[in-house]
């Protein structure tokens, strides 16, 4: 399996702390949707405080736009589940990438290639990690989409297609993330839950500035999330959990 770097070469190589700022400045339309939000949102800030902030809450309470959903059916989960995976189809159809199977994104968790012989628990972890990494990368590409449509990296039409491929498809991860993060937690001990959380807002994300490269991390990323729906259907379906 040939790693895809996180660092991509000939000018793509950003400085991670300028670039964060950049980032989580940019985030704040997408992110900034509900009063919640604006409740907690910390006073005497700078845009990018607040940004950056907004970009914690995303991956550490997935459920915090959905309220107190209590436990959810298997039905409910088998809608999530569907409801995600059409998106993702929709998301594949709207890149038209060629195939990257062999490619890895380093930046992405939870791809445990001896995941298969990995006892439940440990499988439980692996894709809990993985869903939340899955969720950091899609708000990125949704980011490097919504705020550079059009060319160099196709028509308006085709780049617009891709955003809104992108949005539907972060939405319902995230209704994703928050429902496996409770149905996968009486499997998990609760410091295996922050230290993958932890895990996740340590290791940078990358924009993509050329075309090329990015719609080859986004093939990347959208067969990791292929991936790890189905890891989480079996794991759900699995009277263990």
């Amino acid at each position: 399996m040939k790693l895809y770097s996180n660092m991509v070469k000939g000018g793509e190589q950003q400085n991670v702390k300028n670039q964060s700022l950049i980032s989580v400045l940019l985030l704040l339309p997408l992110l900034v949707t509900t009063a919640s939000c604006e409740q907690h949102r910390p006073q005497g800030r700078s845009k990018e405080a607040i940004g950056e902030y907004l970009y914690r809450e995303e991956i550490l309470d997935p459920c915090r736009r959905m309220g107190n959903l209590g436990s959810l059916s298997a039905g409910e989960e088998q809608g999530i589940l569907h409801r995600v995976t059409q998106h993702l189809q929709q998301a594949k159809q709207a890149l038209a990438h060629e195939d990257c199977h062999h490619l890895q994104l380093t930046s992405l968790l939870g791809n445990r290639e001896n995941y298969t012989t990995l006892d439940r628990s440990r499988q439980a972890a692996a894709v809990h990690l993985a869903v939340a990494s899955v969720q950091a990368h899609l708000l990125f590409l949704r980011l490097d989409w919504t705020t550079s449509q059009g060319l160099p990296c196709g028509s308006y039409t085709a780049t617009s297609n891709i955003s809104r491929a992108y949005r539907r498809l972060s939405t319902s991860w995230e209704s994703l993330s928050c429902a496996s993060s409770r149905s996968l937690s009486s499997s998990l001990a609760s410091p295996t839950l922050e230290l993958n959380l932890s895990s996740v807002l340590a290791t940078p994300v990358h924009r993509r500035t050329h075309c090329r490269a990015r719609t080859t991390r986004d093939c990347i990323v959208l067969n990791m999330a292929a991936t790890t729906v189905s890891r989480l259907r079996r794991l759900l379906q699995s009277p263990s959990l």
